[in-house]
């Protein structure tokens, strides 16, 4: 296994840590580790934490559906789940694929068997673009997760909501004017959604009403 650290932190209570991104020489990049905790039935919690009983009765359902790690050196971070989690690579693009103008990248997603999360680890081949900017600016790291909820508009205003009450919790960005781009015409609007285009009419109809795009289509 790729760099690790064990802890044993008290009776029947312990912890380790594995480096989850390295250089292209192997050496760990102390600021993002995977840590796995051990803990026997009925031992004291970890230093500084407190044993609580959980009630998610009240708690909006999410289900991890993807991370996406930019790094340095791509073959190293699969090793190192491969090596850490048993996550096997499910999808891989070759290079010049991924591209986009001059921004070129390799990417490959990694993930369980049973498919029920993916982790897409992306290295930059050029000097330019989104992969690129980010391990210039930021290092190596974790670019964006995603998770799927029942109603993403409920679960996005009770964040909000949350947040503005205690204070604590999600930020989301805010979407910028042409995120979404232009919506296609009625029939290919219907078509991608499955629906009739009376219903897909009806849809931009109140788009357009509440100032959610303009007339041509185009989201503002």
């Amino acid at each position: 296994v790729r760099t690790h650290h064990v802890e044993e932190w008290s009776e029947g209570v312990r912890s380790v840590e594995v480096g989850a991104y390295y250089d292209s020489e192997g050496r760990a990049d102390p600021g993002t580790t995977l840590r796995f905790v051990e803990r026997s039935e009925n031992a004291p919690a970890l230093p500084g934490c407190d044993l609580l009983e959980c009630d998610y009765a009240q708690t909006a359902s999410a289900v991890a559906d993807h991370w996406v790690s930019n790094v340095d050196d791509r073959t190293g971070f699969l090793r190192t789940l491969r090596e850490t989690l048993g996550y096997e690579s499910q999808v891989e693009f070759a290079s010049g694929v991924v591209a986009a103008g001059e921004a070129v990248i390799e990417s490959t997603v990694a993930g369980p068997n049973d498919r029920k999360v993916f982790l897409p680890v992306n290295n930059a081949l050029s000097d330019v673009g989104h992969v690129a900017g980010f391990l210039r600016t930021r290092g190596q790291g974790v670019q964006h997760v995603a998770h799927r909820v029942g109603n993403l508009a409920k679960t996005v205003s009770r964040a909000n909501a949350l947040r503005r009450t205690t204070g604590e919790g999600l930020e989301f960005l805010d979407v910028p004017r042409a995120y979404y781009g232009d919506l296609p015409s009625i029939n290919a609007l219907a078509a991608a959604a499955g629906v009739e285009e009376a219903t897909a009419a009806a849809a931009l109809a109140l788009l357009e009403e509440k100032g959610l795009v303009e007339a041509a289509g185009a989201a503002v």
